[in-house]
C-alpha cells in the first residue's frame, strides 16, 4: 500500500516558512531600495520567485500571502503575485533543463523582462484601474517603463535567481509537481548539462510570451 502524498512536502514547508520570514522582515522594516522618491524598490518579487522556482507555486503563495498584510488592497495584490508566480513556474522546469549555459541566463533574462514590463504591470494595474478606479493604468505603465522602474525590477528577478541557479543548484532543483508534493524521479537532469531536446519545451513558452506581449501593448494602444 502506497503512502499517501503529502501537498507539501518538508522540504517544500521549510523553503516556504523561511522565505515567508524573510518577506516579512523586508516589509515590516520598509526595506526597498530608492529608485528616486517617490518610487521604492521592494525586493519581495526575488523573495517569492525564488520560492515559487524551487518549491512549487502552491508553497511560494505563502510569501504572497504574507507580503499581502503589508499592502493597501490584499486581493489585487495577491491576484498580481499568482500571475507572475504562474508565469515562472511553467518556466522553471525548462530554465532548470537548460543546465549552467549561456542559454539557461539568457533565457531567464528574458522572461524576467517579459514578467517585469508586460506581465505584472498589467496584473497590478488594470485592476487598480477597472475595478478600483485607483488610477489611470496606462499613464501609470507608461510612467514605470520612463522612469527605469520596470528596468530595475528585471534585474531585482534576474540577478537573485541566476545566482541561486549558479551557487545553489541543489537547493533550486524544481522536483515540485503541480499536484502537489515533490517527484524525486523527474527527468530534470543534473542543473549542469543541458537536457537533450529542452529545446523544445521553451517553444510554447516563447509563444506565450509573445501573446502577453502583444496583449499589452494592444491594450495599451487600444486605452490611451
Amino acid at each position: 500500500m502506497s503512502a499517501r502524498r503529502r501537498f507539501l512536502t518538508t522540504r517544500q514547508m521549510g523553503i516556504a516558512a523561511a522565505f515567508a520570514g524573510l518577506m516579512f522582515v523586508q516589509d515590516a522594516l520598509g526595506l526597498r531600495i530608492t529608485l528616486m522618491p517617490p518610487v521604492f524598490l521592494s525586493l519581495g518579487h526575488a523573495i517569492y520567485r525564488i520560492t515559487v522556482f524551487s518549491a512549487g507555486f502552491w508553497a511560494g503563495l505563502v510569501p504572497a500571502i504574507v507580503h499581502c498584510f503589508f499592502v493597501t488592497v490584499p486581493p489585487i495584490t495577491f491576484f498580481g503575485y499568482a500571475v507572475g508566480g504562474l508565469f515562472f513556474a511553467i518556466a522553471a522546469k525548462p530554465i532548470w533543463k537548460l543546465g549552467d549555459t549561456w542559454k539557461r541566463y539568457a533565457f531567464l533574462l528574458y522572461w524576467c523582462w517579459v514578467d517585469a514590463f508586460f506581465l505584472s504591470p498589467a496584473a497590478f494595474l488594470i485592476p487598480f484601474d477597472k475595478i478600483m478606479h485607483f488610477f489611470d493604468d496606462v499613464t501609470v505603465w507608461l510612467w514605470v517603463w520612463s522612469i527605469g522602474e520596470t528596468t530595475a525590477y528585471t534585474f531585482i528577478r534576474f540577478i537573485p535567481l541566476s545566482l541561486a541557479l549558479k551557487y545553489a543548484p541543489e537547493f533550486m532543483k524544481p522536483t515540485w509537481v503541480w499536484r502537489g508534493g515533490e517527484d524525486l524521479e523527474q527527468p530534470l537532469g543534473d542543473g549542469k548539462e543541458p537536457v537533450p531536446g529542452v529545446e523544445k519545451e521553451l517553444i510554447p513558452l516563447i509563444i506565450l510570451s509573445i501573446i502577453i506581449i502583444a496583449f499589452c501593448i494592444v491594450y495599451i494602444l487600444t486605452n490611451p
